[in-house]
């Protein structure tokens, strides 16, 4: 395990050599260092090129819900989209002014269930300024599951200003949930960023294992929940299958809210870490 700093390093007489005339940019090689994508990958879950750590921001509250801020480096990542005719995919790729990939998980702080579906807007302000601000994307990752994302540029080390703005679930809530997190809300948090700091954050190649099928341990973070299925479910299980993909694994739950007729509930999977895969 390296950080991107010594990677950076040791890379540095190389990456020198081949970039005369563009030695103004040396200073933003971070962004152009992620490894290129596996060649020849299988059609299935596989072992990426690489992990990367990440620093937490902070968490806060926001009206029932708690928000969990974090930041990495810039990476590229994929957008999946309805075509018409099925979904398709479409690189977004690190561009020259981004600093970070900012990330927020948002749960439930009663049972750590953490809630998907709400929508996710960040607001990053310096001194009273505004520096950036946009919705950003639903993501799935094998070492986060479920949460909210995107690059983002700074304007230098400092102190900002990180605002997190919660929609109102559109799920249907059972149970505990029921009559909960039915208005929007917000938090802010302070967020201490050095260039440096971001550089030293852990960075681990995987030369012998990317592109194998599988997948790589999700991280574990004091505070932070993972939105994992359950290990035994409730009712009458009926046993799983696999799609594609994505591992199923359904029940039949009998209870007043349902009405008379049995409710079948179905859990999509990631097929080798139990992440809940929202709709």
């Amino acid at each position: 395990m390296t950080s991107r700093r010594r990677f950076l390093a040791a890379g540095g007489a190389v990456a020198a050599a081949g970039l005369s005339g563009c030695l103004a940019e040396l200073g933003r090689l971070y962004t152009s260092n992620e490894p290129p994508v596996v060649s020849n990958r299988p059609d299935e879950v596989y072992v990426p090129t690489h992990t990367e750590g990440m620093r937490m921001v902070g968490s806060a509250d926001a009206g029932d819900l708690r928000v969990g801020v974090f930041y990495s480096y810039p990476h590229r990542f994929w957008v999946m989209a309805d075509e018409g005719d099925g979904f398709g995919t479409s690189k977004m790729s690190v561009e020259a002014g981004d600093d970070v990939h900012l990330m927020a998980t948002v749960w439930d702080p009663e049972t750590g269930v953490v809630v998907p579906d709400t929508g996710l807007s960040l607001e990053i302000a310096r001194d009273g300024d505004l520096v950036s601000e946009e919705v950003v994307y639903a993501m799935l990752s094998q070492r986060m599951g479920f949460h909210y994302g995107s690059n983002f540029g700074l304007d230098g080390d400092g102190t900002y200003e990180v605002t997190v703005d919660v929609g109102a679930p559109s799920l249907r809530l059972f149970g505990d949930l029921v009559g909960r997190f039915g208005s929007p809300a917000s938090a802010t948090l302070d967020f201490e960023y050095s260039a440096g700091d971001r550089d030293d954050i852990p960075y681990t190649m995987l030369d012998d294992q990317q592109g194998d099928p599988g997948a790589v341990r999700p991280m574990e973070m004091d505070g932070l929940p993972l939105g994992r299925g359950p290990e035994t479910l409730p009712g009458t299980a009926l046993g799983g299958a696999t799609t594609g993909s994505l591992r199923l694994v359904g029940t039949a739950l009998d209870a007043d809210r349902f009405g008379d007729d049995p409710y079948l509930a179905v859990f999509p999977l990631t097929p080798y870490n139990r992440l809940l895969v929202p709709r």
